[in-house]
């Protein structure tokens, strides 16, 4: 990997494959535009799209005819069991900030509850009394607010956690569990538990990556003074499954 300057480009050797992978800080127009030069002679588009997005680039040269197939980014190695976690927010979330599957609403005695799913992600808010607990588990923090965060806890493993909010009768309690598991124990989970979304009638987001199927579900009961969140998100690349079980309480 080689962090480079648009001034040290012309330097470089010449070279057959330039991949670019954006980081979180803005570069300048010069750099921008000195690797857009390089990258005019790569055929994949997808590669070059990235370019005009902003942020560092991180540049690895492969001399010679090295196949794309064997290159591997920071982004790539950061597994979902790493990135995944729960945050809590005292404030609600914009739901422009998510792609939206599908969602649910329930409005009952003097609270509000909304549950969103998405595409390897879930949000759950509870609204009592000007109380807000707002739910999100994520496999990506980026492009989220900081305010209103309460906590922040990876999955991995098996976590536990419990806010009660000030000046309110709002409570919130959740745990978390993560396994990885061998292909064949992976799909049989995988069906169990979409059955198991049919029959409850949760909400589901379900897609494939490149081992295999995946899915987020929400399983949401509602009570009188409270609402329990169970929900299952399977990963089929890592044989992943992330299960979340949440309490929304009116005290």
């Amino acid at each position: 990997m080689l962090w480079t300057k648009s001034s040290d480009l012309g330097k470089l050797p010449r070279f057959s494959i330039i991949a670019l992978e954006l980081g979180n800080r803005p570069i300048s127009s010069s750099l921008r535009s000195a690797v857009s030069s390089h990258a005019r002679q790569i055929e994949d588009r997808s590669i070059r799209d990235l370019i005009h997005s902003g942020g560092d680039i991180h540049i690895h040269l492969w001399h010679g005819k090295e196949s794309m197939a064997h290159t591997k980014t920071a982004h790539s190695t950061a597994t979902f069991l790493q990135s995944y976690q729960t945050i809590l927010y005292s404030r609600p979330l914009h739901p422009e900030l998510f792609t939206i599957q599908d969602h649910k609403e329930i409005r009952f005695g003097p609270y509000q509850f909304e549950a969103w799913i998405m595409q390897g992600r879930h949000h759950c808010r509870f609204e009592i009394s000007g109380a807000c607990a707002c739910e999100l588990v994520t496999e990506s923090s980026t492009g989220l607010p900081d305010t209103g965060v309460v906590e922040s806890i990876l999955c991995a493993g098996e976590r536990e956690f419990e806010h009660r909010f000030a000046r309110s009768d709002l409570n919130y309690m959740t745990s978390v569990q993560t396994e990885q598991l061998s292909s064949n124990l992976y799909l049989s989970t995988f069906e169990e538990l979409d059955e198991f979304a049919r029959e409850e009638d949760s909400l589901v987001s379900r897609w494939d990556d490149e081992m295999g199927p995946c899915a987020s579900i929400l399983n949401i009961q509602r009570y009188a003074k409270e609402i329990h969140v169970q929900s299952y998100h399977l990963i089929a690349r890592e044989g992943l499954v992330l299960r979340t079980q949440s309490l929304f309480e009116h005290l």
